[in-house]
């Protein structure tokens, strides 16, 4: 049974129902919050299913972004202060950025709970604090936003993030590619959102 209201994970307004799609072997609700734009699902009861394969196999432009990552965060930093000053990328997946930074010259460490770091092996993050937070393409993912924004605060008190915006109106279920609910990391899609991210 789909459940047809809910509060935003963002800023605890009443959600809208705007539907139901097939996501792995499950029907599941989405809703969108008539007050910053939020777009989640129902909770999501698939992720162990989901989490045994953590990088979708259709993301063909895994390797091609992360360059244009490295120059993101290295830009920024010699903007703000240089490159001697210690980096997390938070949801890190495989650690090719952490890789990439770390041969540019930045102290870059690795933090994923759900993919294993094969890239920059022997960098990964012991929670200590940093100078910045990237999460790259990850913030749409999580299923409880303010907790983890918390988290990442808790470690620097700054983060660079991206992500796609979500188009106003909301584009149906057909008509925008993001919402892949065929393959093995759909549950990705445990969130989206259009909002900026106050701090």
């Amino acid at each position: 049974m789909h459940k047809h209201e809910t509060i935003c994970r963002v800023c605890k307004t009443q959600t809208e129902f705007v539907g139901v799609r097939p996501l792995l072997q499950s029907e599941v609700s989405y809703f969108e919050c008539p007050n910053c734009g939020f777009v989640q699902t129902e909770g999501p009861y698939w992720l162990e299913e989901a989490y045994e394969e953590t990088i979708n196999i259709s993301d063909t432009g895994i390797v091609a972004r992360n360059p244009t990552n490295r120059n993101i965060v290295i830009s920024k930093l010699l903007m703000l202060v240089g490159l001697n000053q210690k980096v997390v990328d938070f949801d890190g997946g495989y650690g090719l950025l952490v890789r990439l930074l770390r041969d540019g010259g930045v102290d870059a460490w690795h933090s994923d709970p759900y993919c294993d770091n094969l890239v920059a092996v022997g960098f990964e993050d012991d929670g200590s604090h940093v100078f910045l937070v990237t999460v790259f393409e990850a913030f749409e993912h999580f299923v409880d936003p303010n907790t983890v924004l918390a988290k990442m605060f808790a470690l620097a008190p700054n983060i660079l993030l991206s992500t796609d915006l979500i188009p106003k109106p909301m584009p149906k279920f057909d008509d925008w590619w993001y919402y892949q609910s065929r393959t093995r990391t759909a549950h990705r899609f445990a969130s989206k959102t259009y909002a900026s991210i106050p701090g």
